[in-house]
């Protein structure tokens, strides 16, 4: 009897900007996956108060800069031209996807707690 199985030749989603694709980052070790947990519970948090202060807008940026970075191997150079909603649109297709690529027997600790 099988008790697990697992596939190391997975293929990696890109997300197609400029006519150019660029892999999505998530094969990331666990060491990267807590950073980007972290990171993106301080952006959840920031965005959940009623108004920002410059300091916060300016932190919210840098996360979601950081949190690009991350997860998509494209150039600086391209991630600058994006506008935060196209940004937020490649976390959210990351984040469905490192779900799909993730061995369900992995666990990884909720930092959102």
């Amino acid at each position: 009897m099988e008790t697990l199985i697992l596939n190391t030749e997975k293929e990696i989603p890109t997300v197609k900007i400029d006519e150019t694709h660029y892999k999505l980052r998530i094969d990331m070790n666990y060491a990267q996956m807590l950073a980007h947990q972290r990171i993106n519970k301080k952006m959840t948090d920031i965005t959940k108060l009623e108004s920002l202060t410059e300091t916060e807008e300016v932190d919210l940026q840098k996360s979601i800069d950081l949190i690009m970075e991350m997860i998509i191997d494209a150039p600086e150079e391209v991630l600058d031209k994006l506008t935060d909603i196209q940004k937020f649109q490649i976390m959210k297709v990351f984040n469905d996807q490192l779900k799909e690529y993730m061995d369900p027997l992995v666990a990884v600790p909720n930092m959102n707690n």
